[in-house]
């Protein structure tokens, strides 16, 4: 499993997300100004105070996901033996990066998902190896593979 690609992979995907997370941010505050040479009215000064306020609640999340691209810059992607940051692991026929939160996402036709070292399932596994297992969810779960 060629893991630098695959957190290339993982960066690109964060890197859309900001994009998108900014693009939001730059319309709601395009949106939050009103223009002194017209007149206007009271719904066009609600609407300008809505757009403010969103733009400001967008701040929080694009912070978030600056870290988690920073995060993803830093963590260490080598291959692993037990579970720790930057592994992919699998188990329940399904793959997993121990690095950031993501939706589940395609990489050369299997289906992937990021999890964090705040997730409660990596409290379960960190540390495992390929055949250990560990309990989640009142389920007996068997670490298939540690990459």
């Amino acid at each position: 499993m060629d893991k630098q690609a695959l957190r290339a992979t993982l960066l690109s995907l964060a890197e859309t997300e900001m994009q998108t997370l900014q693009q939001n941010y730059r319309e709601h505050l395009a949106q939050a100004r009103v223009d002194d040479s017209d007149s206007y009215d009271e719904d066009e000064l609600s609407h300008a105070a809505e757009n403010g306020e969103l733009a400001g609640l967008l701040e929080q999340p694009i912070q978030d996901q600056q870290e988690k691209i920073r995060l993803l810059q830093e963590i260490d992607f080598s291959v692993k033996t037990q579970v720790e940051a930057g592994a992919v692991v699998r188990f329940n026929d399904q793959y997993f990066i121990i690095a950031i939160a993501t939706n589940r996402f395609e990489y050369h036709g299997d289906s992937f998902m990021g999890i964090s070292t705040e997730a409660p399932v990596y409290t379960e596994i960190q540390g495992l190896e390929a055949g250990d297992t560990f309990i989640f969810n009142d389920r007996e779960t068997e670490i298939q593979a540690v990459y």
